[in-house]
């Protein structure tokens, strides 16, 4: 009879599971549908909503708030939806707060530290820029950019070194070799400038400032 029971309760266990309610629609998931969809404003709906979330232990299952982690993730990608429609202000605030959930987001750091050059904050791009180049040594853009903040600071021996990391990383950066001849072309390096602009031309030859570079190679 204890046996019988036992098949009884393990036989109806599965129909008791498809007749409780199915959970609410996976605002997450919704959020980075519409994001890799380019739907920025829906994203930003979704995501919002599900940062929002309460546990709910009524619910049937029992419904609980977003872990840190996952709310961090959303609030990253609420930023870069704010990024993608070209509001700065909005998108490092949530950026922000993403990185206050998660001190240790190096994508998070990375894209402040580009809203951060766009705003003029150099310094403040920096310590972003370096943190995401050091928790990503191998990160092709983290050095671009960080090179970038330093250029802008005029400090040019700086922008050099991450430049050169960026040539080790990829030695085809077309961009790379761009501005790191005009770094050394401001420290009269005139010589290693020459030398990235010739690669930069050899990549690049119809980019907008090839013919000025092929100018100034010419009257050398």
């Amino acid at each position: 009879m204890k046996n019988k029971a036992i098949y009884l309760l393990v036989f109806l266990l599965p129909f008791g599971l498809l007749a409780q309610p199915a959970p609410g629609p996976n605002l997450f998931q919704q959020g980075m549908q519409h994001f890799n969809n380019q739907q920025y404003d829906a994203a930003i709906q979704s995501f919002t909503k599900f940062v929002n979330l309460k546990a709910n232990p009524d619910q049937k299952p029992p419904r609980a708030a977003p872990n840190p982690a996952k709310k961090a993730e959303a609030y990253y990608f609420i930023g870069m939806s704010y990024l993608k429609k070209s509001n700065s202000e909005q998108g490092v605030a949530n950026l922000t707060k993403a990185l206050e959930l998660r001190p240790d987001y190096p994508e998070a750091k990375l894209e402040r530290g580009k809203a951060l050059i766009e705003q003029k904050k150099y310094d403040l791009a920096v310590a972003d820029l370096t943190a995401a180049a050091q928790a990503m040594p191998g990160n092709e853009e983290a050095h671009y950019q960080l090179a970038m903040a330093y250029a802008w600071q005029l400090n040019y021996a700086q922008a050099i070194e991450h430049f050169k990391r960026v040539l080790e990383i990829n030695n085809r950066n077309t961009y790379a070799h761009y501005w790191i001849g005009l770094a050394y072309s401001k420290m009269n390096e005139t010589g290693l400038a020459e030398e990235h602009w010739r690669s930069f031309l050899q990549l690049c030859p119809t980019c907008p400032e090839a013919p000025q570079v092929s100018a100034f190679l010419n009257r050398r």
